[in-house]
């Protein structure tokens, strides 16, 4: 196998174009057999109704071993999601067997993609569902597609960042919809009561001065298998007391560490929390030591250079 030509060090995070993508198709109440092919999507522009459309996507990653084997990680945790989030949209499911063989297969089509080990990138996988059924009402579609596309993305260094914590629900609805990065910015919604809570796509999780693990329970934010890791790894690795509850801005004297956590880059951490006009300095601008070792110890288990628990990493 010979690598594409890419500078697989200064990758970014951005689409590149690959040689295949993955399609099914739901017809007659079933899913069809399902197959690679060229990155070509062809649908009949009749069955694309945007105002009733419906879709939804996942985002995973495939990772290439010391040795040159190409590992997902921790994909089943994906199929879960998908299945769950279709069903509240009443999208057909996706088979558990028939998801893992669509990732291998697409993943494999495209092997000269799959970064090398020494550049610490990964390829990303995004699996998505949509209707594409010819209505003008509200009836329940009949026709659906299951694709996956992929591209290479790179590493994933841990670049300190801050939190704006706002009131400003507006201000958040516009940044979510907004296709500019606050760059070094996360924003954080606090409500009436100083609760915190996730927005865009992020999982909030601190690092107490006693030493526990504490994430953010949010009915906002993305239910993260980076977060659930992390959570596993803080627990059965590092031996730490792990809580998943509501975190309010009145604690914060008590947090030594803070970070945000994401399948895009896997652990930000947190330099200072910034709210009205006061900025609460974490960790003396540097990064924790805990949150140094969760970081190590993820993206360890990611590349195989340490065991993982089981089903966390499938060999494709």
């Amino acid at each position: 196998m010979e690598y594409a030509d890419l500078d697989w060090k200064n990758l970014g995070f951005k689409y590149r174009e690959t040689d295949y993508s993955y399609i099914s198709r739901y017809i007659a109440n079933d899913w069809d057999e399902g197959k690679v092919k060229q990155n070509i999507l062809s649908i009949d522009e009749k069955k694309l109704d945007v105002d009733y459309i419906k879709q939804y996507f996942e985002g995973l990653k495939a990772y290439r071993s010391k040795d040159g084997d190409i590992y997902l990680f921790r994909p089943y945790e994906n199929i879960v999601r998908l299945n769950r989030n279709c069903e509240k949209l009443l999208i057909p499911n996706i088979p558990k067997e028939k998801f893992i063989k669509a990732l291998k297969d697409v993943v494999r089509a495209n092997e000269r993609f799959v970064p090398p080990y020494d550049s610490k990138a990964s390829l990303y996988i995004r699996p998505f569902i949509s209707e594409v059924s010819n209505q003008s009402n509200l009836k329940i579609p009949k026709e659906y597609i299951f694709s996956i596309y992929v591209t290479p993305v790179g590493p994933t260094p841990m670049n300190l960042s801050n939190i704006i914590i706002t009131k400003d629900r507006k201000r958040i609805d516009e940044v979510s919809n907004s296709t500019k990065s606050l760059k070094d910015k996360e924003l954080i919604y606090i409500n009436k009561n100083n609760k915190l809570e996730d927005i865009n796509n992020t999982n909030l999780f601190v690092i107490t001065k006693n030493d526990v693990f504490v994430s953010l329970k949010s009915s906002s934010g993305l239910p993260s298998i980076t977060k659930n890791s992390l959570m596993y790894i803080a627990k059965n690795y590092l031996n730490m007391k792990v809580e998943e509850r509501d975190i309010y801005l009145d604690e914060i004297d008590n947090f030594c560490e803070i970070g945000t956590c994401s399948t895009k880059y896997m652990i930000k951490p947190i330099k200072s929390i910034i709210y009205e006009d006061k900025e609460y300095i974490v960790q003396k601008n540097k990064i924790g030591p805990i949150t140094n070792e969760l970081y190590d110890i993820l993206r360890g288990i990611q590349y195989k250079d340490i065991q993982g628990p089981k089903d966390w990493v499938i060999k494709v």
